[in-house]
């Protein structure tokens, strides 16, 4: 068996997707390899909050999920440090009762967040600073 091996290609800065070669395989084959360095395992673009909501990321590229999940991620884990797990679970029941997503925030966060843009704001001030 020959050893594996690798070379990562491209600029190592925040934001920037680098290539690879490598001789890495699988049965199936491997395809392409890239890696993105992330900031708190959240692209320096992030997904709007207004389509991260309503995406559903069965049928994406690969690297849209990952990043979709990363970012989901990033604000749940985010909306409990600041909000507390209480509040967060109130956020949920509110929504699985059928409340809008603005609504559920203003009943669970009332004072903290009253909307999903104040959410986006906050999350974006401490995720990409």
């Amino acid at each position: 068996m020959e050893p594996l091996s690798g070379v990562i290609i491209g600029s190592f800065s925040l934001g920037q997707t680098l290539g690879t070669s490598h001789t890495l395989a699988d049965a199936d084959g491997l395809g392409a390899v890239s890696y993105q360095w992330l900031r708190a395992g959240v692209a320096n673009n992030p997904i709007p909050f207004s389509q991260m909501v309503n995406l559903a990321p069965q049928n994406e590229a690969q690297k849209d999920v990952d990043r979709w999940y990363a970012q989901v991620g990033s604000v749940v884990g985010f909306m409990i440090r600041r909000g507390g797990s209480f509040n967060f679970s109130l956020f949920l029941s509110r929504l699985r009762d059928g409340a809008s997503v603005d609504k559920a925030l203003e009943a669970a966060y009332g004072g903290l967040w009253n909307d999903l843009a104040a959410v986006e704001r906050a999350w974006k001030l401490e995720a990409l600073n």
